[in-house]
């Protein structure tokens, strides 16, 4: 096969139905999902279908994917151009000196939010030389180690059980949300 396809379907329901039929025939389907609007600024206020949109986003730039499937309404929606997503994406690798300030300055740029704990996607905690992040577009949430200002090990790890699951030879962090600042004094000009 090796060609990558984009199926423009008239609703979100069908584009989800069509995304779990194309999965049990072969595996590489994503869906793409209208944005949520909401126009208030509440604490509950969703991200899932921002977060889900960036992960499918970051697998079109990998061309880590067989078939994207969207609505319409998904379709014709303005998102984050390529090459601002590709300027946003961190990558951390074991032995990589950067300091945990350096990695929270980044996270906050992206649209993360610092909790005590982290419970879900879009989160980033540090306590002393643990940095645990939870990335849109990955299962699990990963733990980041630090020996000073060096990377000392990257796993994934189960959120109940707050133990390692899998070690990894290095992570990519993408955006948490599409939309992007560089700077706390860009986004007072906007």
């Amino acid at each position: 096969m090796g060609e990558k396809c984009l199926v423009i379907c008239p609703d979100e329901a069908s584009a989800v139905k069509l995304t779990e039929d194309l999965n049990v025939f072969s595996e590489g389907a994503y869906h793409y999902p209208a944005r949520d609007f909401n126009f208030r600024q509440t604490d509950s206020k969703s991200l899932d279908f921002e977060q889900k949109r960036l992960g499918v986003l970051c697998r079109i730039l990998d061309g880590d994917y067989n078939y994207i499937v969207c609505s319409i309404e998904a379709a014709i929606q303005l998102t984050i151009p390529p090459e601002e997503l590709q300027k946003h994406i961190l990558k951390l690798t074991p032995d990589m000196e950067i300091t945990p300030h350096a990695i929270i300055k980044l996270l906050i740029s992206a649209g993360y939010i610092r909790t005590e704990q982290v419970d879900g996607v879009g989160q980033f905690s540090l306590r002393g030389g643990i940095f645990d992040i939870f990335a849109p577009g990955h299962t699990a949430p990963c733990r980041v180690e630090f020996w000073g200002d060096t990377i000392d090990s990257i796993s994934l790890f189960d959120l109940e059980t707050q133990r390692r699951t899998e070690v990894l030879s290095e992570i990519n962090i993408t955006p948490a949300t599409e939309i992007l600042f560089d700077s706390p004094e860009e986004m007072k000009k906007k």
